[in-house]
């Protein structure tokens, strides 16, 4: 399987030529397009059937979408197995405190 930046890359080429095609038709800026492909951010999972649907309208066929999508949901982790955060601590008391 191919990763998501590349295959966006190859399919844009192919469809779409430019990235402002893919940019304005998606709604959104030549830079973020741009960042897609290079492996810097991914698009936020709102904007997937909207570029999906751009390459189907563009005359890709749907194997071809379809690895698109495939190879953004193998990029995908889930928040769980992402998280650093650590547990949280209980409050602390203080001597003297009051209850109410």
């Amino acid at each position: 399987m191919h990763a998501f930046k590349d295959v966006l890359h190859r399919l844009r080429k192919q469809y779409l030529g430019k990235q402002f095609t893919l940019a304005a038709t998606v709604g959104c800026t030549e830079a973020a397009v741009s960042y897609w492909e290079h492996g810097r951010r991914r698009p936020q999972r709102e904007l997937l059937p909207r570029i999906l649907e751009c390459f189907r309208a563009s005359g890709a066929r749907e194997p071809e979408v379809m690895e698109l999508r495939e190879a953004y949901d193998a990029g995908s982790m889930p928040f769980a197995a992402t998280s650093t955060s650590l547990p949280i601590a209980a409050a602390p008391t203080f001597q003297g405190e009051r209850q109410l």
